[in-house]
């Protein structure tokens, strides 16, 4: 009985342990808005350009990565250019740095102006930020507190005439100001500085 007490004691320890691993210091959190916005390349050749996206991965700096998946949002970056962006989700993280975020997109298709329905490239099926992207982005997680942040997508069209979706790391960034609208569309003013889109 005492084997069994003490295996169950060590169990219990283990469990805390490995539930503190995945918090920030002394287990505090805060809440990480994630938005998605396009800066303007060839977005001006679409009608329309949907985005599935399917999961986010992001990992704070010193803790495991995180996931949240099942997200099936269907995005149009024709509708958020300019000062327009749209949420990807809300989700609860760790306090500290974010060292990388990943958007898993399993669809990108795209209708042109002149009604040809065309596939958009995705490499590796993901857009993705890493450390030395999100370095001075305001990219940081604050207990009980909410940091929004805004995730830049671009369209480029290629030498063989294809399209390919990219992140745009220079556009990407914590807002300043967001007003207007609701959760859907806002009009953000970039803390890094204008996007440079009219």
């Amino acid at each position: 009985m005492k084997t069994a007490s003490l295996l169950s004691a060590l169990a219990l320890v283990a469990s805390a342990a490995a539930l503190s691993g995945c918090m920030g210091p002394g287990g505090d959190t805060g809440t990480l808005s994630l938005y998605l916005s396009d800066e303007e390349n060839a977005i001006g050749d679409f009608r329309h350009l949907n985005l599935t996206v399917s999961e986010v991965k992001y990992k704070v700096k010193g803790q495991d990565n995180r996931s949240v998946s099942s997200i099936n949002k269907v995005f149009d970056l024709t509708t958020l250019q300019g000062d327009n962006m749209s949420k990807i989700m809300d989700a609860e993280a760790p306090v500290g740095e974010i060292e990388r975020i990943d958007i898993f997109i399993t669809k990108a298709e795209g209708v042109l102006l002149n009604g040809t329905t065309v596939q958009v490239n995705v490499p590796s099926g993901r857009l993705f930020l890493k450390d030395t992207d999100l370095k001075d982005k305001g990219a940081t997680i604050e207990k009980g507190a909410t940091t929004e942040f805004i995730f830049d997508a671009t369209v480029v069209k290629e030498g063989n005439g294809g399209y390919k979706l990219k992140p745009n790391a220079s556009a990407s960034g914590k807002p300043s100001a967001m007003t207007g609208g609701d959760e859907s569309t806002h009009s953000p003013h970039a803390a890094h500085g204008d996007k440079g889109k009219k």
